[in-house]
């Protein structure tokens, strides 16, 4: 006898001694949410100064007459003097004069660019030298010069603004008048009255933007950064947790009338599922930081693919597989009738697949006995490639003691080699469209989200994904937007 006709003979009177109902415990159901951990974040709190405000103030604490002078020189014009064999004779004397005059400046003008502001002041100087030599009783002159102070600004430990001036002037027309064919240049003496007068200035311009403090703001941004936001409603309700971590400056900028200090808040950002955490108490407001170097926002999203969505196309494509009958080696052909399809996760991070079948054998060994049915679980791990959205299942294997039951017909049809390649590739879905969808709504979510006092505007710019995972939730699949955030505070009033 052969070994084939043997084992169909073993294999019907097995059959015939086991029950036609199967009963096998269930996977153990896992109802952890998906885990997506936090990630360090850097959103800009842009501070915004009105040149405008600052020029307006050196206006006013800078006082147009500069200063004024009335004073009697022996040397308007110095004594000429010759070198005849090494010895020295005057030929003409001093000649003495007084001066009077004054200088006044125009309108302050400010401007700049990145971190550094230009401070222009014109100054205008009105001589009047009378009796020169006592003989002519009075000449003027006039003169003008173009005062440049450039301040390059800086935050104080403390959140005030400080500014380093470097200055620079020069006369377009130097101060003096023509007389007897000789110059009288006053450019020396009024040069230092001028001196005089320019540190006044800088020491108004070093108080002008020390009144500037960007601690209020910075405060309110600190204290208001501790917050949860919405990044979705329902499925699933997803949250933004921000937990600021610390403060700096990155930056200047001039924009039109406009210095705009750019403050950099470094935080965590934790993406969290199901009921709305609570923020993280503030802390105190901790003293700039000198080394930031973090750059954009990073945001996870919950991307999850509901087990209900792949549990009735898994139940169609089987019964299409199912028409016209399934061939089973060493059984011959069966009708298989699919009811109901069950999936959850299960332990070691896989899936857990339960099929409600009947099985009837149309012919063969197997014919004479009656129909199988009852429910049959596999499990099976859930895999995409890197920065794929199709995701798949693999490696089906049946779950629960079934060395009792090897030659049931449930068992024959699920152990079969191409019934379960055809369950693998009915639980293939290609999530491209939805994931791109999902996406899109991340994008218009994070666009404007909104809290008590606080504006976060999040632009995503890359957005990456790694590997699929079974959670109680659904397939998940952990997505990260990557781009750059801005900050708007409301200060309290």
């Amino acid at each position: 006898m052969r070994w084939g006709t043997i084992l169909t003979l073993l294999a019907a009177t097995l059959l015939a001694a086991c029950s036609n109902d199967i009963e096998v415990e269930p996977p153990p159901r896992v109802e952890d949410q998906p885990v997506l951990g936090n990630q360090t974040s850097t959103m800009q709190v842009p501070l915004q100064i009105s040149l405008d405000e600052v020029q307006r103030a050196l206006e006013a604490r800078t006082p147009r007459r500069l200063w004024r002078m009335n004073e009697r020189r022996s040397d308007c014009i110095p004594a000429t003097r010759v070198n005849p064999l090494g010895l020295g004779f005057n030929v003409t004397p001093n000649i003495a004069c007084t001066i009077i005059g004054e200088a006044n400046r125009g309108r302050i003008r400010l401007t700049g660019s990145g971190n550094r502001l230009t401070i222009r002041v014109p100054v205008n100087a009105t001589l009047r030298a009378e009796d020169i030599g006592d003989i002519i009783s009075g000449e003027t002159a006039d003169a003008s010069a173009d005062v440049i102070i450039n301040a390059r600004l800086s935050m104080t430990d403390n959140w005030g603004m400080r500014a380093d001036l470097d200055l620079d002037y020069s006369w377009s027309e130097e101060p003096g008048i023509d007389f007897l064919g000789q110059r009288i240049n006053f450019t020396e003496r009024v040069d230092e009255e001028l001196d005089t007068v320019i540190r006044d200035i800088e020491r108004e311009l070093e108080r002008t933007f020390a009144r500037i403090s960007a601690r209020p703001l910075v405060e309110d941004a600190w204290q208001k950064g501790f917050t949860t936001v919405s990044l979705n409603a329902e499925n699933p309700p997803a949250w933004l947790r921000i937990t600021p971590q610390r403060l700096g400056v990155t930056g200047y900028d001039v924009q039109g009338r406009s210095l705009s200090v750019n403050i950099a808040l470094e935080a965590r950002t934790e993406t969290m599922i199901g009921e709305r955490p609570d923020p993280v108490r503030p802390g105190p407001l901790p003293a700039m930081a000198r080394d930031f170097t973090g750059d954009g926002v990073l945001v996870a999203v919950p991307v999850i693919v509901d087990y209900a969505q792949l549990e009735p196309v898994l139940l169609r494509e089987l019964g299409e597989f199912a028409e016209g009958g399934i061939t089973l080696p060493r059984i011959g052909v069966v009708d298989a009738a699919f009811s109901d399809v069950e999936i959850y996760a299960t332990q070691d991070r896989r899936i857990a697949v339960g099929i409600n079948a009947s099985v009837t054998p149309r012919e063969g060994v197997a014919a004479r006995y009656g129909e199988a049915q009852g429910q049959i679980w596999l499990t099976g791990e859930p895999y995409n490639a890197a920065n794929s959205a199709v995701i798949s299942i693999r490696n089906l294997t049946i779950h629960g003691d079934t060395d009792r039951n090897t030659v049931d017909l449930l068992i024959a049809l699920f152990a079969d080699e191409q019934v379960r390649s055809k369950i693998e590739a009915a639980l293939v879905g290609d999530f491209t469209r939805d994931y791109d969808r999902i996406i899109a709504d991340a994008r218009e979510a994070v666009s404007e989200l909104q809290t008590d006092g606080v504006t976060l505007n999040l632009t995503i710019d890359e957005v990456r994904h790694g590997r699929v995972r079974a959670t109680g939730a659904g397939l998940f699949l952990p997505v990260e937007v990557e781009g750059s955030g801005r900050l708007r505070v409301t200060l309290s009033s």
